[in-house]
């Protein structure tokens, strides 16, 4: 969709969206900005996941992850136990260095590898330790962002809208002028409303196909 000026009462110019695919049955059809963004936003409300619903999820969602905290906390404790074997093993090699059993070029060789291997299974370990404190904090942040959603889009600047919009609806959304429709959800939003409904796609024929920057909003009264 494009956006279009057409001049009211008084001179004052009122932004509109018009179809310009010329093989869309609603070719050059208009819808004014307000009307359509103000249709979004209920189409957001209906489409995120239902208020009621997200603390049952994330009560559902901490009890899933305590019962794998186990095997979490194993994945941990053998990850330090991997660090301090190499650790050891590095020592050694600088042992074996000193009494000359290993030459200079092989030493810098191998400590080289070593490093790479301490750095690395470190980085893993600092992974999972901060997943395994944060994951409550993370949900209720997410919860959050959902809860005010479709206010979150309504206000953010035009240069936003699109990425919100593909966060929410990654394969983009379609205007019929009387409503809109989606080709798929973002699936940690279907997983949620999995505990409303089952899930659907809403694609109907005939439909106007928009892109995921359609309703940026560039256009402004003046």
């Amino acid at each position: 969709m494009t956006a279009y000026f057409s001049k009211g009462k008084m001179g004052v110019r009122h932004p509109y969206y018009y179809c310009r695919n010329k093989n869309c049955l609603k070719y050059g059809k208009m819808v004014r900005k307000k009307d359509l963004h103000n249709e979004f936003y209920d189409y957001l409300k209906k489409t995120k996941p239902v208020e009621k619903y997200l603390p049952l999820f994330k009560e559902i969602f901490i009890a899933l992850y305590k019962e794998r905290e186990k095997e979490f906390k194993n994945d941990y404790l053998q990850k330090i136990e991997e660090l301090e074997r190499l650790k050891e093993e590095k020592k050694e090699i600088v042992i074996k260095a000193a009494k000359g059993i290993i030459s200079d070029q092989t030493l810098k060789e191998i400590l080289d590898d070593y490093e790479q291997k301490i750095i690395l299974t470190q980085n893993s370990l600092n992974k999972n330790f901060y997943e395994g404190l944060e994951i409550e904090s993370l949900l209720n942040k997410g919860l959050e962002i959902i809860r005010t959603l479709e206010k979150a889009w309504y206000e953010a600047p035009p240069e936003y809208k699109p990425k919100i919009q593909r966060l929410i609806y990654p394969a983009g959304v379609s205007y019929h002028y009387s409503g809109f429709s989606n080709l798929g959800i973002n699936p940690f939003f279907a997983l949620i409303n999995q505990f409303v409904s089952p899930p659907s796609i809403n694609v109907s024929p005939g439909r106007l196909e928009l892109p995921t920057d359609a309703l940026r909003g560039r256009c402004s009264t003046s």
